[in-house]
């Protein structure tokens, strides 16, 4: 039978075995659509505003006090401690002093330190001791006054993470003019202040030195935002970058926990080793479940994207409001094709049906977590440190969602001429990364199933060496071998038959022995089974017959002895035995869904034509 043929009849047999659990079939079609649907309600509640002209800003004075902070003593250091640079910080602490307000406890000082490498060794030693570090740069110790084209650079406290020098642009970019916090406000207009204290001390160092009179300077600092383009202000692309991600996860776990259940189901119940023993195709298996899978999988994956593309009103855009809801569903199929193999994956860990279920619910959510760390860092994290969690393929599914959602603010989109691009300039990822990221999470998928369902096939099955893949055997394949395999020498010829002449052994069996912990079932066994002549075991309950049986056609592995089936050896090519072995089992292998009639007609067409 043909590997199509093959694949028609399981494809047949799984359409059955869905539609007769068609509610469950349903759900799991359905659990997608209402989270995305839910994704379109948020769209419909969020507002979107207009603003057709550009967004202008006031003059602001900077404060002229230092503001509170939740230590008590606020430091200032400074770089090099010389003369000059001294007398200017000098008068930086007495401005603080002077403008401070009555109710304002705080002590202000200032520490001089010789070189920066010096002040950056105190500040890892004190973290939080101090506020400003100013630096003189190109000062040295030498006598000689302080240029008037000098550089100053002013190193602010760190610990609050506000500021991100290293980036060009915000990762959480909106078409909105960017407003500040309170706390990253306060930060920034303290840091202003300091700007604005150092250039009065300056100033006054270098009036006293021209011979004026530096209590004539008093600087009057103010701060104005740059103007902002007309915009429209969605808050939808903060939700994208932040809850996309968790709704693509909580949409699929279902899918995950009942595909999982039903590929372990069958080899619980002994189906699929069954098919195996008629001549079923071990990779024949593995796809008609996938094109199972993906038959109630896309249209759910299509309808995530349609829904995330279409615009219900005129005055309510789409969920994705700029990118092309095509490069969505290709993201999506990425994440589908990892979310299919996953299945497959763990279904090779375990053989109960139940415990496969518990087993995709707890890793499917764990290959999530990763992300949590990932997003509270990525705005410092290297291309590799995001994608290196991305290979448990939810996280990787979780910054795609992101990485869309950082399209989505820049206003541009994702589209097809610029997913292989970051989405912002200081970006190192594209989602061309997370599909490839997720496709080869598929691959490692298939290859652990690959190797795992050859060396624990599971209760029923004979497991290959772990060497397999090295096997030239394995890949292409071995010939009967035509050598005896023993020689009984027994002279007890009262209770042995002597080996007829003339006759080809067509099963051979040397000292077969199988152990079920300390049960001895089969106690070396030796025999020649010979073309032309029926042989029958026979024994009281319990002697090893269905045992034996058993072993000669793989269902389960021999602890020790051997034997060939017109020399296919039943340790290394099961495969080759069971072309000309097959076996009517002691107990029933059904399927619970299927009618005695189809039972028949699918077993009739795997023997008929396996």
């Amino acid at each position: 039978m043909s590997f199509f043929s093959q694949l028609r009849l399981l494809l047949w047999k799984n359409w059955i075995l869905q539609r007769r659990r068609i509610c469950v079939s349903i759900f799991e079609i359905i659990l997608p659509v209402f989270f995305a649907v839910l994704v379109v309600l948020l769209r419909s509640i969020t507002p979107v505003v207009k603003f057709s002209e550009p967004k202008f800003y006031d003059t602001e004075k900077l404060p002229t006090i230092f503001g509170s902070y939740a230590h008590p003593d606020v430091m200032v250091g400074y770089v090099p401690e010389t003369q000059d640079t001294s007398i200017v910080m000098r008068n930086v602490l007495e401005q603080m002093e002077k403008e401070k307000s009555r109710w304002d406890k705080q002590n202000y000082t200032i520490k001089g330190f010789q070189t920066e490498e010096i002040a950056l060794r105190f500040i890892a030693s004190n973290p939080k001791s101090m506020k400003h570090l100013v630096v003189f740069d190109g000062v040295s110790d030498s006598g000689k006054s302080l240029p008037k084209n000098i550089d100053i650079s002013i190193r602010p406290y760190s610990g609050s993470s506000l500021w991100h020098t290293e980036s060009t642009f915000p990762f959480a970019q909106s078409n909105s003019p960017y407003t500040d916090f309170s706390s990253e406000m306060s930060s920034r207009r303290e840091f202003h202040y300091m700007q604005v204290l150092v250039g009065e001390a300056l100033t006054k160092y270098w009036v006293q030195k021209d011979g004026g009179d530096p209590n004539d300077v008093r600087f009057e600092a103010q701060s104005q935002k740059m103007p902002f383009p007309p915009y429209i202000s969605d808050a939808m692309v903060t939700v994208m970058q932040i809850g996309l991600p968790i709704f693509l996860q909580i949409s699929f776990f279902v899918s995950v926990v009942i595909n999982t259940k039903n590929l372990v189901y069958e080899k619980e119940r002994k189906l699929k080793e069954s098919m195996k023993l008629m001549g079923l195709q071990a990779s024949v298996h593995w796809v008609s479940w996938f094109v199972t899978f993906a038959i109630y999988l896309i249209p759910a994956l299509a309808l995530w994207a349609l829904l995330m593309g279409i615009n219900f009103s005129s005055d309510q855009p789409p969920v994705l409001m700029y990118s092309d809801p095509s490069v969505f569903f290709v993201f999506l199929l990425c994440y589908g094709l990892a979310l299919i193999t996953f299945c497959f994956m763990v279904s090779t860990f375990v053989n109960k049906a139940n415990i496969g279920a518990i087993l995709a619910f707890l890793l499917f959510n764990w290959f999530y977590a990763p992300w949590f760390l990932v997003s509270r860092n990525y705005q410092t994290l290297g291309k590799w440190a995001k994608l290196a969690p991305a290979l448990l393929f939810n996280s990787g599914a979780a910054l795609g969602a992101h990485v869309i959602g950082i399209y989505e603010g820049t206003g541009e989109g994702v589209q097809w001429n610029n997913f292989n691009r970051p989405g912002v300039v200081d970006d190192n990822v594209t989602l061309l990364d997370v599909m490839l990221i997720l496709i080869f999470d598929s691959f490692i998928h298939c290859v652990v199933t690959w190797y795992l369902d050859n060396v624990r096939p599971g209760e029923f099955g004979v497991p290959k060496p772990f060497y397999f893949p090295f096997m030239k055997s394995y890949w292409c394949g071995s010939k009967p071998s035509s050598n005896t395999m023993y020689e009984v020498d027994n002279n007890d010829t009262k209770h042995f038959e002597k080996d007829p002449t003339g006759l080809t052994a067509g099963i051979q069996i040397a000292q077969l022995k199988k152990e079920f912990g300390k049960k001895v079932a089969v106690d070396g066994i030796s025999l020649k089974m010979y073309e032309g002549q029926i042989t029958v075991l026979l024994g009281h309950n319990g002697a090893g017959k269905t045992t034996t049986m058993s072993m000669l056609t793989g269902f389960i592995p021999a602890t020790s002895g051997t034997a060939q089936v017109n020399g296919y050896d039943i340790r290394n090519d099961i495969q080759g035995v069971r072309q000309s072995l097959g076996l009517c089992p002691q107990h029933n292998v059904l399927f619970d869904s299927l009618t005695v009639k189809e039972h028949l007609e699918f077993f009739g067409k795997v023997c008929n034509e396996c």
